[in-house]
């Protein structure tokens, strides 16, 4: 069951921004090698992808930029195809001139922030 609302709650989000569009002119792939506790020798490796054009950048994990791609073209057909690109590391980070916004799944549920961008 946790699978299918996770599975729906991703097909939602990823409809939602599918709908902005986005022309990526450069992108920047950084591969980070993890471990999720102090008390295990296991490591993990995963890539991230920073997307920019214009006015704003996007940052996120690889695997979520494959799936998201995959479903919007509508080529993921099943659960088991999706939880391929499963990932430590849901969050959405976007930039643009003005914002910084941050949207991250906590409990299979969407949450977000956004706040004034000061970098100069």
């Amino acid at each position: 069951m946790k699978k299918i609302t996770l599975l729906l709650h991703l097909l939602i989000f990823t409809f939602i921004f599918s709908q902005k569009k986005f022309d990526v002119v450069y992108e920047a792939d950084y591969k980070l090698n993890y471990k999720l506790s102090n008390s295990t020798d296991y490591k993990k490796e995963t890539t991230f992808a920073l997307l920019i054009n214009q006015n704003s950048s996007f940052f996120k994990d690889m695997h979520r930029y494959i799936s998201d791609s995959l479903m919007v073209e509508k080529k993921l057909n099943s659960l088991d195809e999706a939880m391929k690109y499963t990932t430590d590391f849901r969050s959405y980070i976007g930039t643009t001139s003005a914002k910084l916004y941050v949207t991250d799944e906590i409990n299979y549920a969407y949450f977000g922030y956004e706040e004034p961008n000061n970098i100069n």
